[in-house]
């Protein structure tokens, strides 16, 4: 992404839907009291176990999203 604004003052944000994406899920951690939280193609990329959290919908993303946890059972 090129950088943003006046010469003086450059802006390098990142924005996009992976960003908020994540950055929902993070709020999500305490209140839902879990460590980590991760999506589902990060889920479905993992090469640990993982354990469905629920389905939540979450500001700025049109469609609910499936959330998940490790599976603290499992060590990979």
């Amino acid at each position: 992404m090129p950088p943003t604004g006046a010469p003086v003052r450059l802006d390098f944000t990142v924005v996009g839907s992976a960003v908020n994406l994540t950055s929902r899920l993070e709020g999500l951690t305490a209140h839902l009291g879990e460590s980590c939280l991760i999506s589902k193609v990060f889920a479905d990329l993992c090469s640990r176990q993982t354990r469905l959290v629920g389905e939540f919908n979450l500001k700025g993303i049109p469609e609910a999203q499936q959330v998940f946890t490790w599976d603290p059972e499992s060590r990979a």
